[in-house]
């Protein structure tokens, strides 16, 4: 029972190390559907990471989630993103807005996937979540009048006309 013990004490730490690694699957094995399978949920899992974080542009792992879900973005075959004027008017030149914005076009394609096509609503729906996300509190995040704009739209259900009035200025 002591070397049971023992053995226990001296491999916990070890134990508890490995566990905080993150997985690499840069070598996970599989056909090309498993991959592209594996790589979209990567990106939910991103972009989810993203939106429950505060805005640091200094923590290494939100770098890594907003750059892994850039990249996926932009290699994805299945899914089209476009960050048009009133896209870029919403996060109004706070750049660790905009990594939230894009997570909310993922997740709005992910989760709507018979719309993912249409560009006016995934728009809208990546503003809904940017709202979201701007209104933490915990985040304290100043909110922009543009952000302010599209929320009291979106209330009186006129978000989409709205953004299509900024995509003019």
């Amino acid at each position: 029972m002591k070397k049971l013990l023992s053995l226990l004490v001296l491999l916990f730490p070890f134990l508890s190390c490995y566990a905080q690694q993150k997985p690499d699957y840069s070598t996970v094995e599989g056909t090309k559907a498993q991959k592209i399978a594996r790589a979209n949920e990567a990106a939910r899992q991103a972009a989810q990471y993203l939106l429950a974080t505060p805005p640091d542009t200094s923590d290494q792992d939100i770098k890594e989630a907003g750059s892994y879900l850039m990249m996926w973005m932009t290699e994805t075959e299945e899914y089209t993103f476009e960050l048009d004027v009133a896209s870029v008017k919403l996060y109004d030149e706070n750049l660790s807005l905009l990594p939230r914005l894009m997570a909310g076009m993922v997740l709005y394609q992910m989760n709507h996937h018979e719309e993912k096509d249409n560009r006016i609503k995934v728009r809208a729906g990546a503003a809904r979540t940017l709202i979201a996300y701007v209104k933490t509190p915990a985040y304290n995040i100043s909110v922009s009048e543009t952000l302010r704009k599209a929320e009291e739209a979106d209330k009186k259900g006129k978000l989409e006309q709205y953004l299509n009035a900024l995509e003019q200025d």
